[in-house]
């Protein structure tokens, strides 16, 4: 049997359309690898989420608070600033300077708390220092209740 020109390009052909193939079947395996992965994916894109929206939702039920020193006036005075920095009402704030009271007047802690603050609200405690005075650090507890139930917050503010 003699091989013709035209044998050869049969054979050449159906090589090529074998290797054709195989290079689909693989190609097609790993695009279906490729969704497979992009499926486990996105559900863990879409549990994220959710789980970030719940966060979002918790923290608008939630109050926060910043307290810091700030000067006032042209006397150099100084108050104590707390301020409720979260989403929510903060309903019965009390703080609590464990008995020692370093920088805020007594009488401005008995006048305000406790109080409810909403959101960006303010309470401003007038503050003092004498030269026998050693501390820096003026050191309390906060507590509140919010829609997300109660809470509490230590803090240990610089007089400056």
């Amino acid at each position: 049997m003699e091989l013709t020109v035209s044998d050869i390009g049969a054979i050449a052909a159906a090589v090529f359309a074998g290797g054709s193939l195989l290079h689909s079947i693989r190609t097609h395996n790993k695009q279906k690898d490729l969704m497979r992965e992009l499926s486990s994916l996105q559900r863990e894109l879409t549990a994220l989420e959710l789980k970030d929206a719940k966060a979002r939702a918790i923290s608008k039920e939630k109050a926060e608070f910043s307290a810091r020193f700030v000067n006032y006036g042209s006397q150099g005075s100084k108050q104590l600033v707390i301020t409720n920095v979260g989403a929510s009402q903060a309903r019965n704030v009390q703080i609590d300077f464990q008995g020692k009271i370093d920088f805020v007047m007594r009488s401005e802690v008995e006048d305000y708390f406790p109080c409810n603050l909403d959101s960006s609200e303010s309470v401003k405690l007038l503050a003092s220092s004498s030269l026998s005075h050693t501390a820096i650090r003026e050191s309390f507890t906060l507590s509140w209740m919010d829609n997300a139930g109660g809470n509490r917050k230590d803090f240990n503010v610089q007089y400056r």
